[in-house]
């Protein structure tokens, strides 16, 4: 069964999305996927990939922000959650804009459309160590992959290969969590695939006293920067980078 809800992402965006009546197995959108829709710049007559594309609420908020755009191809390993993608797409009448596909990472693109080079390239994979799990930030139903022990699991092997798939002058986004994630060991990858690397959004987001106490006493090896504290609460961090030129 599925219902529709609406959801704020990013800039004040509204979007209202099919989702499972049971959605435990599945991502919804959330603060991430919202800085990387903001901060995604897309002009007309792009091609864009986006893996990890979930229910597809950054593709579709890509194609009403540039109508002009080529095409968009919305690449996600759960087959469930393309089947969600497909009717959101329809709803928002961009069928001829967003192409979803089943797969992992780049594979799509190796069989059935090769030769595609994107303009711009987003990442939206998981990239959390077991803490997020902890916190809930996972589904339960253990359909989608995890960022594995040190949130690099998924992250790496995008950035070793998405440069294959880049248009000349074409663009990559990715986040990092460096609390909850090995940042230094990502963005060491990232420096040795392309020879331009900047941040482009750095926000500190509130938790709540329950989430900051498991924070404070969960193991050691799945917290990479100490949380923000302020009195009771405290802040994680998320980053959207910014890479250019493959080398």
């Amino acid at each position: 069964m599925f219902e529709l809800k609406e959801f704020r992402i990013g800039k004040g965006q509204a979007l209202k999305l099919w989702i499972s009546e049971n959605d435990a197995d599945f991502f919804v959108p959330n603060d991430v996927s919202g800085f990387l829709a903001d901060q995604a710049i897309v002009n007309p007559n792009d091609v864009v990939i986006e893996l990890g594309s979930g229910i597809c609420p950054i593709s579709i908020l890509l194609a009403k922000k540039q109508p002009e755009l080529r095409q968009i191809y919305s690449v996600e390993i759960v087959q469930e959650q393309v089947d969600l993608a497909v009717k959101n797409i329809d709803k928002y009448q961009l069928s001829t804009k967003i192409t979803p596909l089943v797969g992992d990472l780049f594979s799509p693109f190796e069989q059935g459309f090769e030769g595609i080079k994107a303009d711009v390239i987003l990442d939206d994979c998981s990239g959390l160590s077991p803490v997020a799990a902890e916190l809930g930030w996972y589904p339960k139903g253990g359909k989608i992959p995890q960022g594995g022990s040190d949130g690099t699991q998924v992250t790496i092997p995008f950035l070793k290969k998405a440069g294959e798939y880049l248009a000349n002058s074409g663009s990559v986004y990715f986040p990092t969590t460096p609390n909850f994630s090995d940042e230094k060991k990502i963005i060491e990858v990232a420096r040795e695939n392309f020879s331009s690397l900047e941040v482009v959004l750095e926000k500190n987001i509130p938790l709540t006293e329950q989430q900051t106490e498991l924070i404070l006493t969960t193991s050691e090896c799945n917290i990479f920067e100490p949380i923000i504290r302020k009195g009771t609460r405290g802040f994680w961090t998320a980053k959207i980078w910014k890479a250019n030129n493959p080398i």
